[in-house]
């Protein structure tokens, strides 16, 4: 029989043979017509099995894996914790923008516009109708000229 044609046990069997020397490597190869090459990457991927299989490995049953159903409820579930935070981060965009525009009012705008609403401070010699002008001289209010 052929190489090709043996399934992976009897292919199994076979390495395993060479592997321990009961039968020669020239014999298996004409026996079976398999490369030397090919019967050697066998070999070595025996070795490589083996050793993987006994790696030591976590105790336990190995998690369930998850049905269709959940998976496309947690998807959904994903979508719309996305879309929520979509929300939440064009709100706090928003209120930001504000926030810096109202800081921005409080120290450019807000100081002008308070000096526009103080009423002008008149020095305190100065008062209304008190005949004197603004030169300290007193005003010719009876028509008499100087």
């Amino acid at each position: 029989m052929k190489w090709e044609e043996l399934d992976g046990e009897a292919r199994y069997r076979i390495i395993e043979m060479a592997l321990d020397g009961h039968m020669k490597m020239k014999d298996i190869r004409e026996a079976f017509g398999v490369s030397r090459q090919t019967l050697s990457r066998a070999m070595e991927t025996v070795r490589k099995a083996a050793a993987a299989a006994l790696e030591p490995k976590t105790p336990g049953r190995k998690p369930t894996p998850v049905s269709e159903v959940q998976r496309k409820e947690l998807e959904g579930q994903r979508a719309d914790a996305e879309k929520d935070r979509d929300k939440w981060k064009t709100r706090y965009e928003v209120t930001r923008t504000l926030l810096d525009l109202y800081l921005k009012y409080d120290r450019e705008v807000a100081p002008q516009e308070e000096k526009k609403r103080q009423p002008e401070k008149k020095e305190p010699g100065a008062t209304a109708g008190s005949g004197e002008s603004s030169t300290g001289t007193p005003s010719s209010t009876d028509g008499e000229a100087t």
